[in-house]
């Protein structure tokens, strides 16, 4: 290398310090976006189970707070825990699933059902 000024060494640190900083700069950005997508997903997932709980707690009260009353029935002519369960089904339950339901609602209910009995036929 040659001297164009008396004193002066002409060298090549200021090109390689530039990109040096702009590399730090670089993953400093890197870091900020990181840092703030971690954030994001904190938020949303504490909001998830802030979602959650609140509508959990409303599904509840709501079902709790809704009694359905059971309904009584006379039994009539010819009645028998298998017709008055197939006269009130449920969804979802059979109708021998449903009889059961009645007996059990029912403790004092014999074998024989006479015309004039009360059963009690449950909501749920």
């Amino acid at each position: 290398m040659s001297n164009i000024w008396p004193g002066f060494v002409a060298t090549h640190t200021l090109p390689s310090s530039v990109a040096q900083q702009s590399q730090r700069e670089a993953r400093r950005m890197a870091r900020k976006l990181q840092a703030e997508r971690r954030r994001r997903s904190l938020w949303v997932v504490v909001a998830l189970v802030v979602g959650a709980v609140i509508g959990s707690m409303f599904s509840k009260a709501h079902s709790q707070s809704v009694p359905v009353p059971p309904t009584v029935v006379k039994v009539g002519a010819g009645d028998t825990v298998w017709s008055i369960a197939k006269r009130y089904p449920r969804s979802g339950v059979t109708t021998g699933a449903r009889m059961h339901q009645i007996l059990k609602a029912n403790p004092a209910l014999g074998s024989t059902l006479y015309s004039g009995d009360t059963v009690v036929i449950p909501a749920r």
